[in-house]
């Protein structure tokens, strides 16, 4: 550990393991053999070892430790062998000049972070293995397309946050737990969103009134995003979520109760000076006092947003039709429209 001025290291076949920090630190190592005799690397073995270009990893390995080659900045590739069942927490995280890695068909769960970071990372294949992907498991990558597998039951937050070239998240179309729609990741029943493809290029965005809840880090990055549509079963927004949308200029909120966001940086580097935060009418004040919400400078209401469908009056006549957000429109929209009749009703309708 620290051994700065080490350059290359042969390792003897009598050695099972490679234990916590065995080579930490030593910046000056270049290349290093691992025997077939090796079962396990541990926690942090080859942590910040900012000089190693490549290594191999033997067939007798099953298990890579928490952040066993986090900020080997100069690691290219990597070769993971089909004896490992487990990559741990951090284990490759910032790993900036990896370009690609084979995922085995061994393998039954990525760590959290695993691969976050990996900036370079411009391709990966989920193997039909992988039951669970860990928190921040890839972000920050660069790959532009993802397809997750039927095996996966399990996906944490920010698992894609950051991936500005993303523009695919494609699910399995038999896999039971979550789904893919216009390669936005939500859960089966499309109550939770979990994750929004940064690198999509859309302007804006409405989240479909089946969503109850925003996982977190789910737009983080989607920085070509201007307005966002929340729909108004959305209770909770977890912390990040809209992290690093930094041309949002609109949010409508359709909620007349603020969902609960559960941290202060739900709208980090979100310009809530100039960002203007549509709410109900008679939602204000409400949302003027609510965590994250109270941020926004500019908060508005529109009578519009909320409104219950009636049905049509025997003679009310089509007056004036508007967006979701209050925009006036001539002609229908795709989305929700509002109808304002000639007898005074109101009513919402779905275009598609």
């Amino acid at each position: 550990w620290n051994c700065t001025s080490l350059t290359a290291v042969t390792i003897p076949e009598s050695v099972t393991s490679i234990e916590s920090n065995a080579f930490g630190y030593c910046t000056g190592l270049t290349s290093i053999t691992i025997p077939n005799s090796v079962t396990s690397i541990g926690d942090d073995a080859f942590y910040y070892c900012n000089s190693l270009t490549s290594i191999t990893i033997p067939s007798s390995v099953t298990s890579i430790g928490i952040s066993a080659f986090m900020d080997c900045t100069s690691l290219t590739e990597i070769t993971i062998p089909n004896s490992v069942t487990s990559i741990g927490f951090q284990a490759f995280c910032d790993c900036t000049s990896l370009t690609s890695i084979t995922i085995p068909s061994s393998v039954t769960s990525i760590g959290g972070g695993a691969f976050g970071g990996c900036s370079s990372l411009t391709d990966v294949t989920i193997p039909n293995s992988v039951t669970s992907i860990g928190d921040n498991a890839f972000a920050v990558c660069n790959f532009t397309s993802v397809t997750i597998p039927n095996s996966v039951t399990s996906i944490g937050d920010f698992v894609f946050s950051g991936c500005s070239s993303l523009v695919s998240i494609e699910v399995a179309s038999d896999n039971a737990y979550y789904c893919s729609v216009d390669d936005v990741l939500y859960t089966k029943d499309m109550t939770e969103l979990i994750a929004f493809p940064a690198g999509e290029g859309v302007t804006s965005y409405e989240i479909p009134n089946s969503v109850t809840s925003i996982r977190g880090g789910a737009f983080c990055g989607c920085s070509s995003l201007t307005s966002v549509t929340i729909g108004s079963s959305v209770t909770s927004i977890g912390g990040a979520a809209f992290d690093d949308c930094s041309s949002l200029t609109k949010i409508t909120s359709v909620n007349p109760e603020p969902p609960t966001c559960y941290s202060q940086d739900v709208f980090y580097n979100v310009d809530r000076s100039t960002c203007t935060l549509t709410v109900p009418k008679g939602s204000k004040a409400a949302y003027a006092a609510a965590n994250a919400w109270r941020e926004f400078n500019n908060i508005v209401e529109d009578p519009l947003l909320g409104v219950k469908t009636t049905a049509i009056s025997g003679e009310g006549q089509e007056a004036s039709r508007f967006t979701l957000d209050g925009k006036q429109i001539t002609a229908p929209q795709r989305g929700v429209n509002i109808i304002r009749l000639s007898d005074g009703m109101v009513r919402k309708v779905l275009v598609k």
